[in-house]
């Protein structure tokens, strides 16, 4: 390097050039000196950020002119003797003795002399130069300048390193095969860019201003024309022919053997991660700043690499595939080099390295699949166990090969496709024969004790069973015996693939259950699939087996059991994580259930008891299938040993029973903490009937202390009562701890409430209270979140904070606790406390103590929570539970290992306890939406599209009928249902569906079909057939149309006229399976044209807003018009109008569309209505009273010409409307009569009264303040009525105060139960309207 460095310091200084059009590396090689500086730069031991910018700037100049011309003149054949000496030793010594970044400048320039692809030279130009370079040595003098000691001495960086690597291998290549190819640039750093002269080079040089490169990706391309002339000819495109390949002398065994070394090394290096740290430690860690600052290669994502080997940079793997790929076309071509290099010593810990530990799954791949290849060749001479194969094999089939393979589960793909492919056969001596006889008997040996295959990534057991599958197809029967394989085919179906069944069949003990449950050992897809892989090719070389394999499947999974069902189990089960938990099935709305089932099975004492006692005997007057305990115990069994990652409980929905004594409604929500109740008198109550120890009381159950304490004697009473459970208060409450003590702080019995001393036999001053006299072993405490509202009448959800601790010390809130609190009260002179317990404890003296306790029986610490996350209609319930100690160690994680869970149904998910605050005060809920998985098919390919809809209606529909209505799995029903509506809207937007046309009409006439066939009522699944029918609707016009066509409106009609008959008024006519059926009904009445039927002249007043867009249709003639508009179908609307919209959104307004709808201008049918709803306002419970009056107001509301006349028949005012008077029947009691009636009880009454005072003071209805002038005595009496009330009760008189609750049949006054503000502002607003009735001033209230 000294030779080059004094080279450059004579160089004569340059002119610079005119600044106008040249690019800035040129203006910056032109001044003298900047090659010397940036070579010193590039050379120190500074800070790595400018050595790396250093070799950046060297890179990015032209060529050093002197050197290139240097380099130019050895290269180039002369005439006469060889040149002398003298040069090839300058270069010879700058590559082997200079510096790592000398090393790299001069082989990217002779990368640049010896290819076409340069600018600067054509095919024939560089294949004389490799010729000469050749000759010269230059292949041996490559191999030295490379050598890894070097780097390691000179302490070279990772990015020099790698660059010097790529360009020698560039040059090998071409040494040996005359590869041309582009070659990969040197990575994290630019080509040398290839002008020796900087001034001329304007053309094709790295213009860093435009922020553009060169051409071939790195700026190596140089100018089209420098100082050397224009380029002779050729396209960048020319590689050199074979001739010119012959041209190059072939190198020596001596060399290849040193190139094999090389390359190993390299590979080797790259493929394990140590390439870093060739230079030393502080190299390696400046490695990564250096690739930063010299703009290297791309990212890479740590998740390429396949596996759980260290992760390796995206340039670091291109190095590696590009020397592996050199290596074995150099092993591949040279036999004798090949024989050498499979002798090597370290072969077996270079094919691990590479082959299991390298963190590519390329690199893998490229070295498995190139070992394939050198396997198959074979010297005519080659003695037996010589070839190739056969010193592979013995490699690979090392015991200590074989270990590390294991141990890299995720990484071992390609050494078992390695080792099969090398055991395919045929076997052609027979030595290989016994090799392979040999390595099935350790395969079969191993088999049985293999790890199993828990995730996709876990390549072992997959691997081992294709090997045994290869080796029995390549031995073909020999080796193996009919024993030996009956006894394989049994491992595989008894363990391998279905233990669980075995267990149930009894052909398996129940004693090799382990604790962690029973799982098959293929548990992942690809070992299942290699396991019945195997199983065929034992049955294909064995009748016996055959037999055997049919007889236990038949066994396991086709015996005869009632209970089985083929729909309980769907494609959407996937494996049980390892070590995790199983999820449950939501039904629809059981989420209540799962939550209160996964408390109670993380409770091990309770999993324990429900599993160790005896199962109810199985008798016909009391079948386990009704048995709510066997089938709880059954629930418990599934959650601790399925290998599925969720349980279905369909016994379990069949045999809880609701009030009515039918199985539960799935799909009704119910409060988790009363199903809670329920279930544990029902399971204790089966205990106690049995004569067996109790399940849940005696773990959840506790005792309450019901006292009376005297406050002028020393007497108190005192009676026990059990509980499962503490409610506790949320409104106005904070914290758990402030609510519990509210709860034992008791009541103050004064005054015409005092207590009956049966010790003094007179009454007496006391307090009442209620304490806890006994600590179960869990407690479970239930918040207090739904109330009843009295205004609204309607159920709320308190939604304010209310914090609750990890640890809580219930000794506080104890019989001995109050009674120690007594004792240090009467000490310190607190009878002047205001607090009722305080009042009573100053008189009376405090008994003795309880026993004493250890803290530990206090103290409890937090294990689980139920969330509900909705409305208090409405809403989803899952829980976070802490993981036991039991089911920790069960696991293998230890007592330290436990950690909180999050169960909601199917989802079961590690827990973040810092969140719990977070989450618990209102909680998450992400709504399960239908992922559509043949969705993209049906949309992106419309004769797929069409094929579905025409398989849909071939066959008499047998599909639609059987997964629509047939089917009993709710969630089949419904995912189907969203298939078939998905296709239907995606051949409206493909151009066959509108209008209906091909498949389309054929599905359409089939769904009528289902309709006219569906039985209706209860237990007929229903619900997703008439799903698709209104989605369909939903779609446009033309398909309602299409709908009406068919007669789809009449069938409706007769679904149900078959579920309700002739009573349909008085049934329970709601109910989820008919919901979507008033829906379609709504759109496609609201289609047609009504103005015959209900009797109006469309043709004059306003347009009917609620009519559906584009023409009217008429109405089909065979649609029995006399259900849809008459009294019983119109009292099915408003039972469903006036549900709550959190419940039945779609019916609820559907059945209100329809309902204006059919009133707009038509008196009949309003009077109709409105007699409905008065006859309902009338008989209605004051808790119904809200729903029926909103009904009302939507019908009153309505801006047509007949608003007046509703208004005057709803206050019992003959109507001016002629049309009115034909309403039929009894003429109903006005609203105002309800109003003065005595019979009417005060909340109803305040209610309707309010209601019409919002609705005429809001300027809502104007017409009903101009209907009421007749009725000004009547708004006077009420108004009277109002103001008494509220005189007589006061808000501190309130009756609630007491904790009486108010009852309609007590006659009680509203003002207990009314803010005093909306009250008086009430009565203030009624007044305003009898003043403007009556034309008085209003009073003062």
């Amino acid at each position: 390097v000294q030779v080059m460095m004094a080279t450059l310091s004579v160089m004569p200084a340059a002119q610079p050039a005119e600044p106008k059009d040249v690019p800035a590396r040129v203006l910056l090689a032109q001044y003298p000196g900047v090659y010397p500086v940036l070579f010193r730069l590039a050379c120190t031991r500074a800070a790595i950020t400018v050595r790396a910018a250093a070799v950046h700037l060297l890179m990015l100049l032209p060529t050093e002119p002197t050197v290139h011309a240097e380099l130019t003149r050895l290269l180039t054949p002369e005439p006469g003797p060889p040149p002398a000496s003298t040069n090839m030793t300058h270069v010879s010594r700058a590559l082997v003795e200079g510096s790592p970044v000398s090393l790299l400048y001069l082989l990217q320039v002779l990368d640049g002399l010896l290819r076409p692809a340069n600018a600067l030279c054509d095919v024939a130009t560089a294949t004389a130069h490799a010729r000469r370079f050749q000759r010269l040595g230059g292949m041996r003098l490559l191999l030295d300048a490379l050598r890894p000691e070097r780097f390691a001495r000179q302490r070279a960086d990772a990015t020099t390193c790698r660059g010097c690597f790529v360009s020698g291998i560039h040059l090998l290549q071409l040494m040996l095969f005359g590869n041309l190819a582009e070659p990969t640039p040197a990575p994290g750093l630019p080509r040398v860019a290839a002008s020796p002269e900087g001034a001329t080079a304007t053309s094709g040089a790295i213009e860093e201003e435009e922020g553009s490169q060169a051409r071939d990706g790195k700026g190596r391309e140089g100018s089209a024309q420098d100082s050397h002339g224009a380029r002779p000819g050729g396209s960048r495109e020319e590689r050199m022919t074979e001739d010119d390949m012959d041209a190059l002398e072939s190198p020596s065994d001596a060399d290849m053997h040193l190139a094999v070394e090389m390359l190993q090394w390299v590979t080797w290096q790259v493929a394990t991660g140590r390439l870093a740290t060739i230079g030393g430690k502080d190299h390696a860690q400046g490695a990564a700043a250096a690739e930063m600052t010299t703009d290297g290669g791309d990212e890479r994502d740590p998740g390429d690499g396949g596996g759980t080997g260290l992760s390796l940079p995206g340039d670091d793997v291109q190095l590696c595939k590009d020397a592996l790929a050199l290596l074995l076309a150099l092993l591949e071509t040279r036999p004798r080099v090949l024989e050498a290099w499979l002798q090597g010593g370290d072969l077996e810990v270079y094919l691990v390295d590479v082959l299991v530990r390298c963190g590519d799954v390329g690199v893998r791949d490229g070295l498995m699949r190139g070992l394939q290849r050198l396997a198959a060749l074979r010297a005519p001479d080659a003695a037996a166990g010589s070839t190739p194969r056969a010193a592979l094999l013995r490699v690979l089939r090392a015991p200590s090969a074989r270990a590390e393979a294991e141990a890299e589960a995720a990484q071992c793909q390609e050494y078992f496709g390695l080792l099969t492919e090398l055991l395919r056969g045929p076997f052609a001596e027979s030595e290989e024969l016994v090799v392979a006889q040999q390595a099935l008997e350790e395969e079969l040996r191993g088999l049985p004790v293999a790890p199993p295959a828990e995730e996709e990534s876990d390549h072992r057991l997959t691997g081992r069973l294709t090997l045994i599958v290869t080796l029995l197809q390549a031995l073909d029967g020999r080796g193996t015996s009919p024993p030996q394989t009956a006894g394989l085919v049994e491992l595989l179906v008894h363990d391998m693939l279905f233990p669980e069944a075995a267990v149930v069949a009894r052909e398996r003990p129940i004693q090799v259950v382990d604790r962690a449950g029973v799982h098959a050992r293929c548990r992942t897809k690809s070992s299942r699939c290699a396991a019945f892989d195997l199983l065929i090719e034992l049955a294909n070389q064995s009748v016996t087996n055959l037999q055997l394999l049919a007889e236990l499947l038949m066994r396991l999974h086709y015996s005869e059991r009632p209970e089985m069902c083929e729909w309980e189990h769907l494609p959407a089960y996937t494996p049980r994580p390892p070590g995790g938990f199983v999820g449950l099935r939501n039904a629809g709305a059981t989420c209540y259930m799962n939550s209160v089932f996964q408390q109670i099975f993380m409770q091990p004492t309770i999993r324990g008891r429900m599993l160790a006692a005896p199962p109810p005997p199985d008798v016909e007057d009391a079948p386990r299938s009704e048995s709510v305990f066997y089938q709880l115990q059954a629930l418990m069994g599934g959650l601790l040993g399925s290998s599925q990652d969720h349980y279905s409980p369909h016994g379990f929905w069949q045999a809880f029973k609701d009030y009515d004594g039918q199985p539960v409604n799935v799909h009704e929500h119910q409060d988790a903490f009363e199903f809670f109740t329920r279930l544990q008198e029902q399971v204790d109550s089966h205990c106690t009937k049995e004569k067996q120890p109790g399940v849940l009381e005696p773990v959840i159950g506790g005792k309450f202390a019901q006292q009376i304490i005297s406050r002028s004697c020393p007497h108190r009473s005192e009676r026990e009562e059990d509980f499962s459970g503490l409610s506790v208060d949320v409104r106005n409450k904070r914290t758990l701890e402030e609510s519990l003590s509210s709860y034992v702080q008791g009541d103050l019995l004064e005054g015409d409430n005092q207590y009956f001393c049966e010790g003094c036999k007179q009454k007496v001053d006391a307090v009442r209270r209620a304490c806890i006299k006994a600590l179960p072993h869990t407690l479970v405490v239930q918040l207090k979140r739904f109330e009843f509202d009295y205004n609204t009448m309607l159920q709320n959800k308190i939604k304010d904070r209310f914090e609750f601790p990890q640890r809580l010390d219930m000794r506080p809130f104890t019989v001995e606790g109050l009674a120690a609190k007594e004792r240090i009260d009467s000490g310190s002179g607190a009878e002047t406390s205001a607090s009722p317990e305080a009042a009573a404890h100053s008189a009376a003296p405090t008994p003795e103590l309880e026993p004493s306790r250890p803290d530990s029986y206090y103290e409890y610490e937090l294990v689980g929570v139920v969330v509900h996350s909705g409305t208090a209609f409405a809403g989803h319930y899952y829980s976070y539970i802490r993981e036991r100690d039991a089911d920790a160690e069960r696991r293998g994680a230890g007592a330290e290992g436990r950690g909180w869970h999050r169960f909601d149904d199917r989802l079961v998910e590690p827990y973040d306890l810092s969140q719990l605050e977070r989450d618990c005060f209102g909680g998450k809920y992400v709504a399960e939406h239908w992922d559509a998985s043949v969705g993209g098919l049906l949309e992106e390919n419309a004769r797929a599209n069409r094929w579905f809809l025409g398989m849909l209606a071939n066959r008499n529909a047998t599909w639609l009928r059987q997964f629509l209505v047939k089917c009993p799995a709710q969630d089949v029903r419904t995912l189907f249902a969203h298939v078939v509506v998905h296709a239907l809207r995606c051949a409206v937007a493909q151009g066959f569906g509108t209008p209906p046309t091909g498949p389309v009409e054929h599905v359409v006439v089939a769904l009528v079909a289902l309709l006219l066939e569906c039985p209706g009522g209860r237990g007929c699944h229903s619900a997703a057939l008439l799903w698709v029918v209104a989605e369909y609707a939903r779609i446009g016009r033309a398909q309602r149309a299409h709908l009406l066509h068919h007669h789809a409106l009449g069938a409706l009609v007769g679904v149900l006229q078959r579920a309700y008959g002739e009573q349909v008024a008085r049934l329970s006519l709601t109910g989820h399976e008919l919901e979507h059926a008033h829906v379609c009904i709504s759109l496609l009445m609201r289609q047609c044209t009504l103005a015959q039927v209900l009797e109006r002249d469309e043709a004059v007043g306003k347009p009917n807003p609620y009519q559906m867009e584009g023409p009217k249709l008429p109405l089909p003639q065979a649609v029995n018009m006399r259900v849809l508009t008459g009294k019983h179908y119109l009292a099915v609307l408003l039972d469903v109008a006036k549900k709550e919209a959190v419940e039945h959104p779609e019916a609820l307004r559907s059945a209100e569309l329809l309902l204006k709808f059919c009133c707009w201008e038509s008196g009949r049918y309003s009077a109709m209505v409105l007699q409905e709803v008065q006859e309902r306002l009338y008989h209605a419970h004051t808790s119904d009273v809200l729903p029926v009056l909103h009904s009302l107001q939507g019908i009153l509301l309505l801006p047509d010409e007949l608003q007046r006349s509703r208004v005057q028949y709803v206050l019992a005012t003959p109507p001016q409307q002629s049309s009115f008077q034909e309403g039929g029947g009894v003429r109903p009691v006005g609203v105002m009569n309800i109003l003065t009636s005595g019979r009417t009880p005060p909340a109803k009454r305040y209610t309707i009264f309010k209601w019409m005072v919002g609705l005429i003071v809001g300027g809502q209805l104007p017409a009903m303040q101009e209907a009421l002038g007749v009725y000004r005595m009547e708004w006077k009496a009420v108004v009277d009525w109002l103001s008494e009330d509220i005189a007589k009760y006061t808000l501190t008189d309130s009756p609630s105060v007491a904790g009486i609750e108010f009852d309609d049949s007590t006659g009680v006054g509203m003002g207990g139960h009314l803010a005093g503000g909306e009250r008086e502002r009430t009565l203030l607003n009624a007044r305003e309207v009898w003043a403007s009735l009556d034309g008085a001033p209003v009073d003062a209230p």
